[in-house]
């Protein structure tokens, strides 16, 4: 896999180098390769040609997929968080203007029944866990997968958890892909994360 690795990555240092009109050593038999003599060099190389052929006709689509993470709270405390379905009508008064543009931005491709993190309580347990963002999506409750079933579906779910619990856990999805004229990319040193546990 490596030398595969390596081969592709020289194939592609050769397209670039090639497209500039560069001159290719070849290593066979360590003759210069101009632009002029790329034809000649293709009858040598097939596969190399056609995979730089591929390479112009057709993209490869950069998919983004969603952060999954796991947080774990105590059963006997407040969670620490405001979870609400989208809503286009955002209240102002009692948000600030970053939080509402946050929100904003992570609801507007949301399907009808998806739920996600509208605000974090200062001090609560998901504070002080330091890894939730406004516009997290809950994607399970305990063991169950949670897709698309509403506001009231996730109470539901979260009280019908076994009494003896002492802990729940939910499972949340965070777009990986957003608008960064909506986030601000300013590192900050106000939370500590620490990792309790690896799996």
């Amino acid at each position: 896999a490596k030398r595969a690795l390596s081969r592709w990555q020289d194939i592609l240092k050769d397209k670039e180098r090639l497209a500039k009109g560069e001159e290719l050593l070849d290593g066979g038999d360590k003759t210069l390769l101009t632009s002029s003599s790329t034809r000649k060099y293709c009858k040598d190389h097939p596969f190399f040609c056609m995979v730089l052929e591929s390479l112009e006709v057709c993209s490869i689509p950069s998919v983004s997929k969603p952060l999954h993470f796991v947080a774990t709270f105590a059963a006997s405390k407040s969670l620490g968080l405001v979870l609400s379905e989208k809503d286009d009508d955002v209240d102002n008064d009692d948000t600030d203007e970053g939080n509402t543009l946050l929100w904003k931005e992570a609801t507007k491709d949301a399907l009808p029944g998806e739920v996600f993190v509208k605000e974090i309580v200062p001090n609560s347990q998901a504070d002080q866990l330091g890894i939730f963002e406004i516009g997290d999506r809950l994607s399970g409750i305990g063991e169950l997968p949670f897709i698309d079933g509403g506001f009231e579906k996730a109470v539901e779910m979260l009280q019908d958890q076994p009494r003896g619990t002492k802990n729940v856990r939910l499972h949340f999805d965070r777009l990986s892909v957003r608008d960064n004229t909506v986030i601000p990319m300013t590192p900050t040193d106000k939370v500590e994360i620490k990792i309790a546990d690896y799996g």
